[in-house]
């Protein structure tokens, strides 16, 4: 049994149905990245953790 694992890099975006309202002040097309272990947000957007549920 091997104890190795490998973390991929990750984009998160916000898509939005049609017609349908996006909540937690998330916008369409705002994203965040995983890259390893790391959690990178562009400059000047965050992203509320209700979301991330």
């Amino acid at each position: 049994m091997s104890e190795s694992f490998q973390l991929y890099d990750l984009r998160v975006e916000v898509v939005c149905p049609p017609g349908q309202r996006i909540m937690c002040g998330a916008k369409e097309g705002d994203y965040f990245t995983l890259k390893g272990e790391m959690m990178y947000l562009p400059p000047g957007q965050g992203i509320s953790i209700y979301s991330l549920d």
